[in-house]
């Protein structure tokens, strides 16, 4: 698998947040997938909500006479690149982080040179 910033920034990550064990950085970075995950997830929540409202903004309606009037100068809802964009963007992340799980849950822990036991 290629390095991804994720992964290599993990070390400098560890050493700034002082988490040097490796299996402490291999069970931290698996807790901070999932909330990762739930951000990115939020903010393409609220792309498409922000954009949604610019259609139900009355002082926008009152611009044009219709709805279809309005559809033809902004485009239609659903049709917006930069919704739809976002969106795809959502899942190629959604399978990255799939993919990080799942060698992270198959690689082994390197054992800590420095253990007593």
């Amino acid at each position: 698998m290629k390095p991804t910033n994720a992964t290599m920034h993990l070390p400098q990550c560890s050493k700034y947040w002082g988490f040097h064990h490796p299996a402490l950085q291999k069970k931290i970075f698996l807790q901070l997938l999932p909330k990762v995950l739930h951000t990115r997830e939020w903010i393409t929540q609220g792309i498409s909500e922000a954009r949604a409202r610019d259609y139900q903004s009355p002082f926008r309606k009152m611009v044009y006479d219709t709805q279809e009037e309005m559809e033809k100068v902004m485009g239609k809802l659903s049709d917006n690149s930069f919704i739809r964009e976002q969106q795809e963007e959502l899942v190629a992340f959604q399978k990255k982080i799939k993919t990080l799980q799942t060698v992270f849950h198959k690689r082994p822990t390197i054992p800590n040179p420095y253990s007593t036991s």
